[in-house]
């Protein structure tokens, strides 16, 4: 499947829900697994399956613990069809501030953050969705990861 669109939650695609306040709105950018004709079928639907993975990355001498108030606030913001995914791919095994997985690199820490990703998506065939969202250098990962998940020539994203 091609990648098709990219999608922001203030995306003209995208309609409100009766009673929405469109000012209150996540702005979130990510792309699309569907082809364009199916994003609004998905995106008027009312279903209860999670077809939209929030991936949430934290930064420097981080853990994904840090991220719990953005991670639980998502949740209850998003509703049912959001899966929030706080990667912990990157976060220290001990805690010792000389050793954390962050030093390593943009280029090692995004790669282990697109298998976390690539893992994430496996288990939730429904996916339809993906954001990331990146705290410092987190979202130096992310855009390391996305290059890896994504493959321009052939137009593949995140295999299942």
């Amino acid at each position: 499947m091609k990648l098709k669109t990219w999608l922001s939650m203030d995306s003209p695609k995208r309609k409100n829900k009766p009673g929405e306040d469109p000012q209150e709105k996540v702005g979130l950018m990510g792309w699309s697994l569907l082809d364009t004709d199916q994003v609004d079928d998905v995106l008027e639907s009312d279903t209860c399956e999670e077809t939209h993975l929030y991936v949430l990355v934290h930064g420097f001498n981080s853990k994904a613990d840090h991220l719990k108030y953005l991670a639980d606030h998502l949740r209850n913001r998003l509703g049912p069809s959001a899966l929030v995914h706080a990667a912990k791919c990157n976060e220290a095994r001990i805690a010792n501030p000389f050793m954390h997985p962050t030093h390593d690199g943009i280029d090692t820490g995004g790669e282990r953050l697109a298998a976390e990703v690539r893992e994430v998506v496996k288990r939730h065939p429904a996916l339809k969705f993906i954001s990331f969202i990146g705290n410092s250098m987190g979202g130096l990962f992310a855009r390391y990861a996305l290059g890896l998940l994504f493959d321009s020539n052939t137009g593949a994203r995140c295999s299942r």
